[in-house]
């Protein structure tokens, strides 16, 4: 697919007609007796043909010596191309070290003659082979990086091309909402746009139609759709009056189709799902496997929300070979999954059960062996870290060995100047500070990452255990045994994906590149929801209130997913430091300031007074003993900032720990 796209682009640059002209031994023949213009072109129909070949050693030969000979001549345009020629044969032969090895060079090249969009496409270049190998950390943080430079040089076309990737890179993560943002927020800026690239925004809205539809937001994506539609007219209109074949286009209406009867049968309009999913499969009639497979998973779809089990199980029959035939190893996984799950409902249990058994050992290998090169990819990351701060220790350190010789040199050559070395042992107390401080952050570093890997190999562990138990053959188990086993398993997975989800979360915090959606919301509902997602409740020991003084129909402009997580992250924390007493939520309006206020109180452990800052940095934890990664309040404080408002502990409340949350009630 990637492939493809590479060689399209190449094609926009260049007008090629090396299907019609000699083969590549003719070429190669030719070309050391041409100069000039002439040799340029024979050099691009000879990668040209090579690419058509599929031989990669050709292709890196000519788009090296196109690089020379456009030098010699002075040819900017071919040196350009010869450059991406080269970048995308690493990218498309999986030269992953190459690729990275280039880069440098190609990017200050590139920025040298202001060729941003080439500057950019190496840059997506490197986080999509990251992306592609499997490596989803260090491809969400060369997007970041990406979006990070563009942003400051105010280049839209890195902007977008980062939003899209880091929307790939969340979807393919199982995380649709952030996926959802990254998109939006991409077919935002493109429709804004006074040129806007057709192909790319396509690409956007399929990306955002399917995210919605993960994430089970189908009302959401018949404005898509309309907008999807309406660009890919425009875009067939474009090509016809330039004499082009559409016949690729028609295909981007056949994937809207599909979109919208997903819609459709996920709202249970089944009637009016059917019709589209006939005028996608006209369009698709005839066409390649990929399409075929697309068309046969809606209908499969289609049918099993139509309780129509029989007509599911003959299209997921298609799913799997066609799967099998494009080598999707994955898809075909997951249409074997979806064949269980619909004999079970035909009564076939027996057969389920077999598939169920064989995909559990498959997954339980495949999810392993994947937290295991997550969790290595992410201290791979920390450790490139902790490497920078210990060569700026050291550094440090050299510069306090070299002010400590000149003040002894100093006192022993010119002992009359006081004033000069009370400001060199100023210096000298700032020096150790901040080796202090380094020390101290390389400490929690490491801390850290012995954290992250105790949780995460802890669930892990629970997981792979488990599930050992549930599939192992001669083990019998009754039915609660079973139902105690998948609860514990599912609250192992969801501890994993919740760390690190806040780990990413934290990131893009920071980087800036996470953006808010406001929406108008009662500020009474806001408290509900979050107590709702806190799961928090009375108990023996502890029980819990809510009380509020405001009238439901006040509502405040907020982003409300952002600030019901911080409240349920409030409760959360309350409820895990509280044994017993009560924990309880109070709102109330501050209506000199217009704002709301919302405070969380518990009896629990408290936080000592010379605590209650350091809580609020990275990765702190006063107590080793209890879980967590020590992203949970640094996080909230930066998500409450970000909508205006302020997040403090309430020095004056000593039965426990009481924390107390402002928010304007129309967004800023």
């Amino acid at each position: 697919m990637r492939k493809t796209f590479v060689f399209i682009l190449l094609l926009n640059a260049f007008t090629c007609t090396f299907a019609k002209g000699p083969k590549s031994d003719s070429l190669l023949r030719i070309i050391p007796n041409q100069e000039g213009l002439d040799k340029l072109k024979s050099i691009e129909n000879l990668y040209m043909s090579a690419y058509s070949e599929n031989d990669e050693q050709l292709q890196r030969e000519s788009a090296l010596q196109m690089i020379s000979e456009a030098q010699k001549q002075k040819d900017q345009k071919y040196e350009d191309f010869g450059r991406v020629s080269l970048l995308c044969i690493y990218y498309n032969f999986g030269r992953g070290k190459q690729l990275e090895a280039a880069l440098p060079e190609m990017r200050k090249y590139f920025e040298k003659n202001n060729n941003w969009h080439n500057y950019y496409y190496a840059s997506w270049l490197l986080a999509s082979y990251h992306f592609n190998t499997g490596h989803n950390y260090t491809a969400l943080q060369e997007a970041e990086n990406m979006y990070n430079d563009a942003r400051k040089r105010g280049n839209d076309d890195g902007i977008l091309s980062a939003y899209n990737l880091m929307g790939d890179i969340y979807r393919a993560m199982k995380d649709p909402n952030r996926a959802i943002d990254n998109y939006q927020t991409a077919a935002a800026l493109m429709e804004k746009a006074e040129s806007k690239d057709l192909n790319m925004l396509c690409n956007t809205y399929y990306g955002l139609s399917h995210s919605l539809a993960e994430a089970g937001r189908y009302k959401e994506i018949g404005a898509i759709a309309k907008k999807w539609e309406k660009t890919i007219d425009l875009w067939k209109s474009a090509a016809k009056k330039q004499g082009k074949d559409t016949t690729s286009i028609n295909i981007r209406y056949m994937y809207c189709y599909l979109s919208i009867a997903e819609m459709e049968t996920g709202l249970g309009n089944t009637g009016k799902a059917a019709g589209w999913l006939q005028r996608a499969e006209q369009l698709g009639k005839d066409k390649g496997a990929i399409i075929r497979s697309a068309i046969a998973s809606g209908r499969e779809n289609f049918y099993m929300a139509m309780g129509n089990y029989k007509q599911a199980l003959l299209y997921n029959d298609q799913v799997y070979q066609l799967a099998v035939e494009i080598s999707d190893s994955l898809g075909a996984m997951d249409s074997q999954q979806t064949r269980a799950e619909i004999l079970m409902k035909l009564g076939r249990k027996a057969e389920a059960a077999d598939i169920y058994s064989h995909l559990f050992a498959i997954k339980d290998s495949t999810y392993s062996e994947s937290n295991r090169s997550q969790l290595n990819e992410m201290n791979t990351l920390y450790h490139v870290k902790d490497a920078m701060m210990e060569a700026q220790r050291k550094m440090a350190q050299r510069k306090m060995l070299m002010m400590g010789m000149g003040l002894i040199f100093a006192a022993i050559i010119i002992a009359a100047l006081v004033f000069f070395s009370r400001r060199q042992r100023k210096m000298m107390k700032r020096l150790q500070q901040a080796n202090e401080k380094a020390l101290e952050s390389a400490r929690m570093k490491k801390a850290f990452i012995d954290n992250m890997s105790h949780e995460i190999r802890t669930p892990l562990n629970i997981i792979n255990g488990f599930t050992q138990a549930l599939t192992m053959p001669g083990v019998e188990l009754n039915e609660q045994e079973r139902a105690d086993m998948a609860q514990r398993v599912y609250k192992a997975a969801t501890t994993i994906t919740t760390n690190i989800n806040n780990l990413l979360e934290l990131s893009a915090l920071e980087s800036g590149s996470k953006s808010n959606q406001f929406v108008s919301i009662g500020c009474n509902k806001l408290c509900h929801i979050a107590i709702t997602d806190s799961h928090i409740t009375s108990t023996d020991t502890v029980s819990f209130t809510f009380d509020s003084e405001i009238d439901d129909t006040v509502t405040l402009t907020t982003d409300a997913d952002s600030a019901t997580k911080v409240l349920a992250e409030l409760l959360t924390n309350a409820a895990k430091f509280t044994e017993k007493g009560h924990i309880s939520l109070h709102a109330s309006i501050d209506k000199s300031d217009n704002q709301l206020l919302l405070a969380v109180e518990d009896t629990g452990l408290g936080i000592p007074a010379d605590k209650r800052e350091k809580v609020f940095e990275n990765f702190v934890q006063l107590d080793d003993f209890t879980q967590g990664t020590g992203t949970g309040l640094p996080m909230c404080r930066l998500l409450i900032h970000r909508l205006g408002g302020t997040l403090q502990i309430d020095p004056e409340y000593t039965d426990g720990c009481r924390i107390v949350i402002t928010l304007p009630l129309t967004s800023q």
